[in-house]
């Protein structure tokens, strides 16, 4: 029997709750910037001033900087499926970074609201692009941390209460010029994979294994009493008919009752 310690059930709750908490996804430079910040001095603003007022603002929320990472493999992969399906992403654009804006845009694309930005009060002004968009400012002081939570929480309720109402100007010409998006669903593999499992699910079939043998063994069945043993099982017919309609095997419009005439 497999035993389970308490390490692995502390894993599986933190897991738990990662899967259910509100996701944060936080984007600033992390090198030094030229006649800056250095890179230790921008990770104590994210973990002193940003996480922390996140954190206040929301508590219970993960949060995360492209630097912690939470999986092997590529980062940038984990960094572009954390600005596409991130509940809230918290850019710093105090800095002219060319990867925060970069991410920047590609999250203003991918998502209608949920974007925060973020500034220095000290900073230059931002570039002309965003300079109309609306932003935080914050100091980097233990007065300006409380301020900038309570402005993170007030803008968190905000984009719960409106989260189809866009955040930016890329959304917004979209809506106006109804630009269509790419809509990415099932690929071909996944159809085929799933039709596969569908056409295996027969082969487990307690009421169908016999009709299978006998066809095997070159009986023939007739067509009704096939149909009937799979009305025993409807878990194992949707499926199947789902695959029938989508190869268009079965007419749904020929089914139809026709009207008298």
């Amino acid at each position: 029997m497999l035993s389970t310690s308490p390490d692995d059930n502390s894993i599986r709750e933190c897991y738990s709750i990662r899967m259910t908490a509100k996701q944060c996804f936080v984007i600033m430079a992390i090198g030094s910037v030229p006649k800056g910040p250095t890179e230790a001095e921008l990770r104590k603003r994210y973990t002193s001033l940003i996480k922390d007022a996140i954190e206040r603002a929301r508590p219970g929320i993960h949060v995360k900087r492209a630097d912690e990472s939470d999986a092997g493999g590529s980062i940038t992969d984990e960094i572009l499926e954390d600005l596409f399906t991130s509940d809230y992403v918290v850019a710093e654009i105090s800095y002219p970074n060319p990867n925060v804006f970069y991410e920047l845009g590609l999250r203003h694309s991918a998502r209608p609201s949920g974007t925060i930005l973020l500034r220095d009060k000290s900073a230059a002004p931002p570039p002309f692009d965003i300079s109309v968009l609306r932003y935080l400012a914050y100091e980097d002081t233990a007065a300006g941390l409380s301020e900038l939570a309570e402005k993170l929480k007030k803008r968190f309720d905000y984009i719960d209460a409106n989260p189809d109402r866009p955040d930016n100007q890329a959304q917004q010409v979209a809506a106006r010029v109804q630009h269509k998006f790419p809509q990415y669903g099932r690929s071909p593999y996944d159809e085929h994979v799933h039709d596969s499992a569908a056409l295996a699910s027969l082969f487990t079939s307690p009421a169908m294994q016999g009709v299978l043998e006998r066809q095997i063994a070159g009986e023939e069945v007739p067509p009704a009493e096939v149909m009937q043993q799979l009305l025993k099982e409807p878990k194992t017919l949707l499926p199947l008919l789902q695959i029938l309609l989508t190869n268009g095997a079965i007419d749904i419009d020929a089914l139809k009752p026709k009207p008298k005439p």
